[in-house]
């Protein structure tokens, strides 16, 4: 049975930098991959483009496993990064998530410039 209730953690905004960070709760219902979404979804920068998908840059079930609890203890390190639209995505073992913007695209688009 899967949790469908709404989720919506705290994503914590840098509005010098641009920089989106939430953190996952292990002990939560749920998965690593749902921050993403979360993040994803409320952040207007992060608006998807016409058939774009956030998991076509990363898959789910490969996310939520590589940093899932061995043997009932979490793992204590490693991180992986996705790049998604004009963003670094860094996802941390101890459950920290950051979307860090390209620094000449935040800046252009910070300035109503395109590139």
């Amino acid at each position: 049975m899967t949790d469908d209730s709404p989720f919506d953690p705290t994503i914590h905004r840098d509005t010098d930098t641009g920089t989106l960070r939430v953190h996952h709760d292990w002990a939560g219902p749920k998965p690593l991959s749902g921050h993403l979404v979360a993040v994803v979804r409320r952040a207007p920068e992060l608006e998807f483009a016409d058939g774009e998908r956030l998991f076509d840059a990363v898959d789910p079930e490969a996310l939520d496993s590589l940093f899932e609890p061995i043997s009932n203890s979490p793992r204590r390190s490693g991180d992986v990064r996705i790049e998604f639209r004009q963003f670094t995505v860094t996802v941390s073992a101890d459950g920290e998530v950051v979307f860090d913007p390209d620094a000449d695209s935040w800046w252009n688009e910070s300035q109503g410039n395109e590139e």
